[in-house]
């Protein structure tokens, strides 16, 4: 049987519709950004599709933001490709009946994408690639500063510091 003659119905739960978690999910994508080479079967349902959900553009596009470094436009190209290649197998599937929706929770493809265009337009430049991680970064150091608020409040609030001490930590 050749992988033309495969069809995936949506209706079986058993047919490799697996949500994966987001440790798995980060491992993956760790794995595969590193060896630079995405491949999505196309005779199943992909567990990692949820990427295309993320606010992360990296992410959307199955890489590793913090190898952001060693990502070049060849990756980026690759990577969208590969994906697209996927979306539009399902679209050749939607045609025979089978439902893309109903086997990726209720998303769309053409909402999908929307979502993996975005993240190819943003990030196949050098430039405009390098320009996304530094903001990424930043909302990044903003989050970790945000969670760390209460503990630095409790540790003003704490009388057992000295005032530059305290001073110390608030500045931080």
């Amino acid at each position: 049987m050749s992988n033309e003659d495969f069809e995936l119905t949506s209706e079986d739960p058993g047919n490799g519709a697996r949500n994966a978690t987001d440790s798995d999910l980060n491992i993956k994508i760790r794995e595969v950004t590193k060896s630079g080479n995405l491949h999505i079967p196309v005779d199943e349902i992909w567990p990692y599709w949820q990427v295309l959900k993320s606010d992360n553009l990296f992410t959307r596009l199955f890489i590793e933001a913090a190898l952001a470094d060693k990502i070049t436009n060849e990756t980026i190209v690759n990577h969208f490709e590969e994906i697209k290649r996927y979306l539009d197998k399902w679209r050749e599937r939607e045609s025979t009946g089978i439902s893309f929706s109903q086997s990726h929770g209720g998303y769309s493809i053409a909402e999908l994408f929307k979502k993996l265009n975005e993240a190819y337009d943003q990030l196949r430049g050098k430039t405009s690639r390098e320009e996304y991680h530094r903001e990424y970064l930043q909302q990044k150091k903003n989050q970790a500063l945000r969670s760390l608020e209460p503990i630095i409040k409790a540790v003003m609030a704490d009388k057992v510091l000295t005032y530059e001490e305290k001073t110390m930590v608030y500045q931080e």
